[in-house]
Order: structure tokens, then sequence, then C-alpha cells
């Protein structure tokens, strides 16, 4: 009777299959019949640390933190080459629907370090450019796509792109290295293109240049 307890809090929601990814309360996403959510959107853990110095060098909020407020909303993308200049974007959502964008680089990486801040710049982005971003998100059913590629399906030798999300108290994170061509890479592709850097510049391994 005491296992039929258990299974019965743990189907109903008043009980996590691992306590230790139930620190907080999450609200569950809605999801059709014939969609299946991997663990990580019910029962998801920060992708950074709980103090991460590489966040605070660049200073960055922790999306983790921010998805406790049930208000909050905002999408962030870091491109993090092994060698060379990581490309951080950000795009905030206010209530009124108004949506800022920061992107900045950093000095490099370095070891564990991902390098100060540099290049910092903020603008407002348009309504299409918005409708473009939220379309992307829903297209790729982005709350449902796995955390990581574990079968290396879809991963191929290069940067690191890393996606996260926050929307109506659910933080989901989404880690790919070198993403083949698929929804992963188009949705960094466009926030890439929001602050006019080209596919070209991005690519690997990098194309020889011409002299």
């Amino acid at each position: 009777m005491g296992k039929l307890k258990v299974v019965l809090a743990i189907v109903l929601g008043l009980a996590a299959p691992n306590s230790a990814l139930a620190q907080r309360t999450v609200t569950a996403p809605e999801i059709d019949p014939a969609q299946v959510a991997p663990d990580s959107v019910y029962y998801e853990k920060d992708w950074f640390k709980y103090y991460d110095q590489r966040l605070d060098d660049l200073d960055e909020p922790s999306l983790w933190q921010m998805s406790k407020d049930p208000n909050a909303e905002a999408f962030r993308f870091f491109w993090l080459p092994k060698e060379g200049t990581p490309i951080i974007i950000r795009i905030d959502v206010a209530a009124s629907g108004a949506a800022t964008l920061t992107s900045k680089r950093s000095t490099g990486l370095a070891g564990e370090s991902w390098g100060d801040a540099k290049d910092v710049e903020m603008r407002v982005l348009s309504e299409k450019e918005l409708k473009d971003l939220r379309f992307r998100f829903g297209y790729m059913k982005y709350w449902y796509v796995e955390r990581t590629d574990e079968e290396n399906v879809i991963n191929r030798p290069g940067p690191v792109w890393l996606l996260e999300g926050v929307h109506k108290g659910k933080y989901h994170a989404v880690e790919r290295t070198n993403p083949a061509p698929g929804e992963t890479r188009k949705l960094g592709l466009l926030l890439l293109r929001f602050i006019e850097v080209d596919e070209s510049e991005v690519m690997w391994p990098q194309r020889p240049t011409m002299n």
C-alpha cells in the first residue's frame, strides 16, 4: 500500500522522481497527447553552478534564478569556440511585451574562464524580430528538446552552442556542439542575424581565407 501511494504521488505531481531535482516548484508545461517531454522540462537543473564566476565576469544574470519569477521571460545564446572570442546574446521581454536585446563578446577563453565582457551593445527588438524569435522557438518545440545530445547524433566537433530560456516559471537549457543543420542551429543563426553576425563567422572548421 505504501508503494502505491508513492506511485500515485509521482503521477499526480505531488512528489518528484528525484528529490535532488525537485528543489522548487516548477510549473509543468502543457503537453499534447502525442508529445513526450524530457524530464529536464519538469525538473530542470541550472546549466551553470549555483555561483558561477563565468557569469559574473561577463556581467550576465542567472536565468535559473530569474525563472523563480513567474512573470520573467528571457532567452540567451552562448557561442563558445575552443579558441577565439565567445559571443553572448540575451533577450529580455518586459511585461509590456517590449523586448531588449543585449549582445557582447568576451576577451576570450582561457582555461575555465570565458573572459570579460567587451563590445557590449543594447537595442530594442522590432515587433517582427520578436515574432520571428517566438515562431522559431515554437516551431522547434524548444521546451521539449532534450538538454543534451547524448548519442552525439547531431553534434560535430567545434564550438558549443548553448541556449537558455525562461518563461512562466520554467527554465530550460539546450546544449549542442557545432550542431548540424536543423532547428537548434536555425535558432542560433536567427539570434546571430539580430546582431549582424554572418553564418560564415561561426562556421567550423573555418574556411581558409584567400590572400
